[in-house]
């Protein structure tokens, strides 16, 4: 953990976690709520925004397992999961 100015720790993880009321949080490692949402995906991608490059994403799910989430790669690069390939396009069904 980094030491913020004023002496207080500073987090290396945000956090996606459920609410008993429905709804899901974005939070720090010290469990500072920095924002509520609707659903998971929305509170995900907030908190995907939010990601400085030195922290990590943490999802929780309503069984309270967690999940490791990725943080984005830069925009205009296609980003190269294994050697050699390429991201595809969905193909919706039909």
């Amino acid at each position: 953990m980094t030491t913020k100015p004023g002496g207080s720790v500073g987090s290396r993880s945000l956090r996606v976690m459920p609410r008993a009321r429905g709804s899901w949080i974005v939070a720090t490692e010290q469990e500072h709520v920095l924002s509520e949402h609707a659903t998971a995906n929305e509170a995900e991608t907030a908190a995907l925004a939010r990601l400085r490059e030195d922290e990590e994403l943490l999802v929780f799910d309503r069984y309270h397992r967690s999940h490791r989430r990725a943080r984005p790669h830069a925009p205009g690069r296609p980003r190269l999961d294994r050697a050699g390939e390429r991201p595809v396009k969905a193909i919706s069904p039909r």
